[in-house]
């Protein structure tokens, strides 16, 4: 067994433990066995908005601005001038992105041609809607480099660097867990502070 892989059942293991991180983890389980044809509007605007927020800032910040958003039901609660237009623009635009969003080709590549969406933003996007991919954020970067799977500079690498980690992950374990599921655990563990 690669060192990767038992880094991986460790932390699966602990946060499967964690009453709020085994929900997590379920709902992301559940999410990406919803096929995308089921996802709904409201759904896909409200993790556009959670992943804009995301954008830049620590996880537990954003989801306190994205709660405060939603409960309130107005914009002027989120403090980021950007990240507050680009909401506003989903709100109006929602349900047209997710039909373009269902016919393309490249749903993952289409992502990018939203607002403060980007390449590495993108994958998070996908797989917080349901499809099945690896974000090549700084907490997987490292510990794609610690366990020697690489580095570089340019996201296109990065992708295939912690999407090859991850594959190797999910081939050691019997191909039993989706990619998105390995990419929260790992996430989540590091997020946590725990690597």
């Amino acid at each position: 067994m690669r060192p990767v892989t038992k880094f991986f059942i460790d932390a699966y293991c602990a946060l499967s433990n964690e009453p709020e991180w085994h929900e997590e983890i379920m709902h992301v389980k559940l999410t990406l066995e919803r096929p995308l044809s089921e996802l709904t509007a409201d759904i896909f605007f409200q993790q556009y908005a959670y992943v804009v927020l995301c954008s830049y800032w620590k996880e537990q910040y954003a989801r306190r601005e994205w709660e405060k958003f939603f409960d309130a039901g107005d914009l002027e609660v989120i403090s980021n001038r950007r990240k507050r237009a680009a909401i506003a623009n989903g709100i109006n635009h929602a349900a047209e992105w997710l039909v373009e969003l269902k016919r393309s080709d490249n749903p993952i590549e289409y992502l990018d041609t939203l607002p403060m969406i980007g390449e590495v933003t993108r994958c998070h996007l996908a797989r917080n809607i349901g499809i099945d991919c690896v974000k090549p954020d700084r907490h997987l970067i490292r510990i794609a480099a610690t366990f020697g799977y690489g580095h570089s500079d340019k996201v296109k690498e990065q992708y295939e660097i912690v999407t090859r980690m991850c594959k190797d992950i999910q081939t050691e374990i019997g191909g039993s867990e989706q990619l998105g599921v390995i990419d929260v655990v790992l996430w989540r563990w590091c997020n946590l502070g725990r690597f």
